[in-house]
């Protein structure tokens, strides 16, 4: 459960930044998409580490002494597609909503 919350709070922090870098430098559709994707992908591998992390301590306190896993490899490869799908959506509509605001307030 903590580890769901730490996903959570980064990937709102970290939405908050690029909504803030999306909205001051009024950056055109592509710009926008770009910041989606590389919000989307650095959220992918926050993740990652953070999962890859959690099974090596719990194994390193159960006294296994395997090599750490390519979980987190894994998960960056199979989650890339769906997070850049992602992060084009996230940044299609972001630049969409600003435009409406603009209009409005003009």
């Amino acid at each position: 459960m903590v580890i769901a919350g730490a996903f959570y709070t980064a990937a709102a922090y970290l939405g908050k930044v690029a909504g803030k870098i999306i909205c001051r430098k009024q950056l055109k559709f592509g710009g926008s998409i770009l910041v989606g994707i590389g919000l989307a992908i650095s959220c992918l591998v926050f993740a990652a580490v953070i999962i890859d992390l959690t099974i090596l301590i719990a194994k390193l306190l159960s006294g296994q002494r395997e090599a750490p896993g390519i979980l987190a490899l894994v998960i960056i490869v199979f989650g890339a597609v769906p997070a850049a799908f992602l992060g084009v959506v996230f940044g299609g509509l972001v630049r969409w909503r600003l435009a409406r605001v603009r209009r409005r307030v003009a």
